[in-house]
């Protein structure tokens, strides 16, 4: 018998010149008397450039003073990018909040009737690792992550007989009751009980690695099959993907 551990720049020249280029002044009897610019060693020196960070990289300006020139200045700049996990920001995300990256759909069928509600709101999170006898991992979705009244999982566990790495099973007998099942999958509803698998549906796992292997990897994949209460049925094609967190903190 299997458990589950309670378990988502400006850049600024100031060239300061006392004298300019050429200058030009009248004098006493209105001689003119052409002024000369200073040599390098007389005149100004070009600005000295100040930076601030610019998220592009920029070339500097040039300012010209007497006998001098202000020097070209280039900054560069990285950006970093935080993605921020569910319940953290940029550090681990929180276990026991959903993926705010997952993605489940309901690619085709009708739940309407035998699970009304079913994936239609939500969130969803994956987990791998181990967890009472075997390595393993799964995909859960809730309506209400908090106190959910529906949900469904996709489960495999290696000593169980399942799925261990991408590939499709098709599921037996044995999968449509928790003590048995090597892949389970199956939908809970407050109202009307479990919904198991038929024998003879099908999971591909597109993206898969259990126990610790599959800590931070992708889970994802498509079932196709009829899930069952034995009084109602809803044939339904469902993808799923997520990236999957160390189950041993993951909600039940």
């Amino acid at each position: 018998m299997r458990t589950i551990p309670h378990i988502s720049v400006r850049l600024h020249h100031a060239a300061v010149a006392l004298c300019l280029n050429v200058i030009v002044c009248c004098v006493g009897c209105g001689d003119s008397v052409e002024g000369t610019a200073p040599d390098a060693a007389a005149g100004g020196t070009g600005g000295t450039a100040n930076t601030s960070t610019s998220t592009t990289d920029q070339g500097g300006s040039q300012t010209t003073g007497a006998g001098g020139s202000g020097g070209d200045t280039t900054t560069t700049t990285t950006t970093t990018t935080t993605t921020t996990g569910a319940g953290g920001s940029g550090g681990a995300p929180d276990p026991y909040a959903a993926d705010p990256m997952a993605v489940i759909t309901l690619d085709s069928g009708d739940v309407s009737s035998c699970l009304p509600g079913l994936l239609g709101g939500g969130d969803a999170a994956a987990y791998a690792g181990y967890a009472g006898a075997s390595d393993g991992a799964y995909f859960l979705w809730r309506d209400d992550w908090d106190g959910s009244s529906l949900d469904l999982r996709i489960e495999t566990w290696d000593s169980f007989g399942g799925i261990t790495a991408p590939g499709t099973h098709t599921l037996t007998v044995a999968d449509t009751n928790y003590s048995d099942c090597a892949v389970c999958i199956f939908a809970a509803s407050a109202d009307f009980g479990e919904f198991w698998p038929t024998p003879g549906d099908t999971v591909t796992f597109t993206a898969l690695a259990t126990g610790a292997n599959g800590i931070g990897q992708q889970m994802a994949g498509t079932f196709s099959g009829t899930l069952t209460n034995g009084a109602c049925s809803a044939s339904v094609v469902i993808s799923f993907t997520a990236t999957v967190r160390d189950m041993s903190f993951g909600p039940l």
